[in-house]
């Protein structure tokens, strides 16, 4: 009786902690659990830098360019007032502008440019690498 109240105690307990599988295997008698975990996908990856000694600060980067090739979405949306809120990572030195804001930005090799502005117009506006003359994606500023 003792056996078995200390697997019947075991599989609640693994039951309960969420654990992906488990098998239990108490003096001759077993009790397996599964449980489903959940995965989910993000289309931003995750990069993490060094910029001024030891802080290292996590960005989600959003628009990536390598080797004059942009991955990354094509068009952001926002509405009229949002704040625009972009982050974009190269491989090279350039200037990134948001035509029609006319607002620019330094890029460096390696260090994710923070793009940040208030959307007040509506349109849509090219965001490119200014030397390169590489566009980069366009923001649709809607009523």
């Amino acid at each position: 009786m003792r056996r078995f109240l200390i697997t019947v105690l075991t599989a609640v307990l693994l039951v309960s902690c969420g654990g992906d599988a488990a098998t239990t295997t108490t003096a001759g008698s077993s009790t397996s659990s599964t449980s489903t975990v959940a995965e989910t996908t993000s289309t931003a990856a995750a990069v993490t830098t060094t910029v001024g000694g030891p802080t290292t600060t996590q960005l989600e980067v959003d628009v990536t360019v390598t080797g004059g090739v942009v991955d990354g979405p094509d068009l952001f949306e926002y509405a009229l007032g949002d704040q625009v809120e972009i982050t974009v990572l190269t491989d090279v030195a350039d200037e990134i502008h948001v035509h029609g804001f006319d607002i620019r930005y330094d890029a460096e090799p390696g260090v994710p440019v923070e793009i940040s502005f208030e959307a007040e117009a509506q349109g849509i506006f090219e965001v490119e690498l200014e030397e390169s003359q590489l566009p980069l994606f366009e923001i649709q500023v809607t009523p």
